[in-house]
């Protein structure tokens, strides 16, 4: 049997490209769809992110080429996305992703790359999540952001805090008084 691994990221979760061909012939993985996430700072931005370059994707891509399938998602919010993404399906890259951006798909600066993508009969691997309050993110860099970011960020933690800052919410500005923000969401009005 074959497995195709059609959502994985690399310098991400402990995935290197030290350790990346023993993971996969470890869970018996033949290929993966090697996706970047690319998410361009803004100032109302609370939320920890890791962007996971292209250079990295491409890198193992030309090292294990019948082991990788490269895919690229510039964020559409940047004003270049469409032209970055075109250079890099003009190397090799087989479809945009992960889009993980908290850009809607009613804006207008996302039709030319969907266009585009249609013309060229490419992939498009997005990620839907919904808008929360959150607590503000450790630095996943660090060890102790690490483990902090579990705990808080634990489904538990979630059940408890998620009603609770709902209805409080209502008369309690969180961003204020607590290390809390109000989470947008990613590509929310896909079914509108």
């Amino acid at each position: 049997m074959k497995i195709i691994d059609a959502h994985l990221h690399i310098n991400f979760n402990g995935l290197t490209k030290e350790n990346f061909i023993e993971y996969l012939d470890r869970n018996e993985i033949e290929k993966c769809w090697l996706l970047t996430w690319d998410e361009i700072e803004t100032e109302n931005k609370k939320w920890n992110f890791q962007n996971l370059s292209i250079e990295d994707v491409w890198e193992l891509y030309e090292k294990y080429p019948d082991r990788v399938v490269p895919f690229y998602a510039p964020d559409p919010m940047r004003i270049n996305a469409l032209e970055l993404f075109v250079k890099w399906h003009k190397k090799g890259v087989k479809g945009y992703g992960e889009l993980k951006s908290t850009i809607k798909w009613s804006d207008k600066r996302i039709e030319k790359i969907l266009e585009y993508l249609n013309e060229n009969k490419l992939v498009l691997i997005f990620h839907m999540e919904n808008i929360a309050n959150r607590i503000r993110e450790f630095d996943n860099t660090k060890n102790y952001g690490k483990i902090l970011n579990k705990i808080l960020h634990s489904k538990l933690i979630n059940y408890f805090t998620e009603p609770l800052l709902y209805y409080f919410g209502k008369y309690i500005d969180f961003d204020k008084v607590l290390n809390f923000y109000k989470f947008p969401g990613y590509m929310l009005d896909f079914l509108e």
